[in-house]
């Protein structure tokens, strides 16, 4: 019982921190702690709470950056509008 009550208090938690941060739906919510449970996070384990949650948000965050990065930059490689 104490067990399923911490984890009910986590969620609600994370969730009522996410949303008031920004205006999000509850799919993304959602979709947010699927990725954290994902990358390590447990509700339910309350021993180590807020370390745990941040260390699997790094990880989420470092993946979604992997993810989103498909090829890097070539500053200065363009001759566009440069009359010859």
């Amino acid at each position: 019982m104490n067990t399923l009550r911490c984890s009910l208090i986590v969620i609600s938690c994370f969730a009522s921190a996410t949303a008031f941060a920004q205006s999000v739906t509850r799919a993304q919510v959602q979709e947010e702690l699927r990725q954290v449970e994902e990358a390590g996070f447990s509700p339910t384990d309350g021993s180590n709470y807020p370390a745990n949650l941040r260390k699997a948000e790094r990880k989420v965050a470092e993946a979604n950056r992997t993810r989103t990065s498909v090829g890097g930059s070539n500053p200065g490689s363009s001759d566009a509008g440069v009359s010859k």
